[in-house]
């Protein structure tokens, strides 16, 4: 029960600050100013309310500057922001109770022997996978940009650098194993992409 109720609470905080977040992106942001954002605040006081408002306010400028920097009319870094804090709110309400399990019980048993964690059925069935060999992926590292699966890098000798159809930068919006349909993955999580893409050695995918 501890574990959702840490989650609840946290969960409630971040959906009110990006809220909070997207009315300040209505805002005029004056990039003129002589202020600065300190990053890394692990040795800094916990604020209050206020101040907490204060930090997001340049942290938020901060990040409009990097994107203006970045060659973006300060319309497209609002745009390009708003976005990333989209992700946020999509990547947080993705979050499974078995996801949940394997933060807070790995938590726990770092806390008394780094080298011991908690596996969820996930990622003990992905363990096997590693320690047996018994599934195979295309040979290609995937990511997630904007909801869609990118190819980011082709394996050397892998079955995808062998087939020479996918290339990097492409998109995957649709899987299929042999003698089914295929499966749009368009807003999917990554983990269960991959699942879907993995077979036993010589099918296709």
């Amino acid at each position: 029960n501890a574990a959702y109720e840490i989650f609840y609470v946290h969960q409630s905080r971040v959906e009110a600050r990006v809220a909070w977040i997207f009315e300040e992106l209505n805002k005029d942001f004056d990039l003129t100013a002589d202020e600065t954002y300190e990053a890394d605040r692990s040795k800094a006081d916990w604020p209050s309310a206020a101040e907490a408002d204060e930090l997001w306010r340049r942290r938020l400028k901060y990040e409009l500057i990097a994107e203006i920097l970045n060659k973006k009319t300060p319309e497209e870094a609002k745009a390009a922001v708003h976005k990333r804090y989209e992700r946020m709110l999509k990547n947080l309400g993705d979050i499974e109770n078995s996801d949940l399990a394997e933060i807070y019980l790995s938590t726990i048993t770092r806390l008394y022997d780094p080298h011991s964690t908690y596996f969820s059925a996930a990622t003990f069935e992905d363990f096997g996978i590693q320690m047996k060999l018994q599934l195979y992926g295309i040979g290609a590292l995937l990511g997630l940009e904007d909801d869609t699966c990118i190819v980011k890098e082709i394996v050397p000798g892998g079955p995808a650098d062998i087939g020479r159809e996918l290339k990097p930068n492409d998109k995957i919006i649709s899987v299929a194993q042999t003698g089914t349909e295929p499966v749009e993955i368009i807003g999917m999580k990554l983990r269960k992409i991959v699942d879907m893409i993995r077979g036993a050695k010589d099918t296709q995918v």
